[in-house]
């Protein structure tokens, strides 16, 4: 389970796991800063201008009111997946980064 906050002034939008433990790690991506547990885990993303960084306005990522992440890492990439619950409607974005981001 995750909560969502979006930050209309800053413009980020933060989504977490509701149980925060074993923090290891923040990784900067282009926007984006992903927190990994000491597995390597995800534990948080924060989308830096989320406006410019996702296809979502600043009024659809102010009504989103649910978000999955998924994580998939191989040896050649870590592909983040983010599927957003707006209204009846869902989104999804989704980045890929080299495999050496996590090491």
């Amino acid at each position: 389970m995750v909560t969502v906050n979006y930050n209309r002034e800053l413009d980020i939008l933060t989504v977490q796991r509701k149980e925060y433990e074993d923090f290891d790690r923040s990784i900067e991506l282009g926007g984006y800063v992903l927190d990994l547990d000491t597995d390597s885990q995800f534990l948080g993303l924060e989308i830096i201008d989320a406006s410019q960084n996702t296809p979502l306005d600043r009024d659809d990522l102010a009504k989103i009111h649910d978000a999955n992440i998924n994580l998939v890492k191989t040896d050649e990439y870590l592909r983040i997946e983010i599927r957003f619950s707006i209204d009846n409607h869902q989104n999804m974005i989704s980045s890929q980064y080299p495999a050496s981001v996590c090491a």
